[in-house]
């Protein structure tokens, strides 16, 4: 693929990241955007799988398998917190 990438003005609503998870050639691209998800969110978001699943095209499996490569890779470490009932 060869091409001219075109960047816009931001002018708002956008996230700023490291380029050393992107331009890590051990992790998926689906991990990456994963990870770039979880990034763009607010300090204190609780993050669920449903959530991710629901703001992406890929299904529950691809999305586990996504987080368990950023777990590997120790991009992210998961914890369960008990929910009220």
């Amino acid at each position: 693929m060869s091409g001219n990438v075109i960047k816009t003005q931001k002018t708002g609503h956008y996230t700023t990241v490291d380029n050393g998870f992107i331009n890590n050639p051990d992790l998926s691209a689906k991990a990456k955007g994963i990870l770039l998800y979880l990034l763009s969110k607010p300090h204190g978001w609780e993050t669920r799988v449903d959530d991710i699943v629901a703001h992406m095209a890929d299904g529950i499996d691809s999305i586990k398998s996504g987080i368990k490569g950023l777990e590997a890779h120790r991009y992210i470490i998961r914890s369960r917190t008990p929910r009220l009932s």
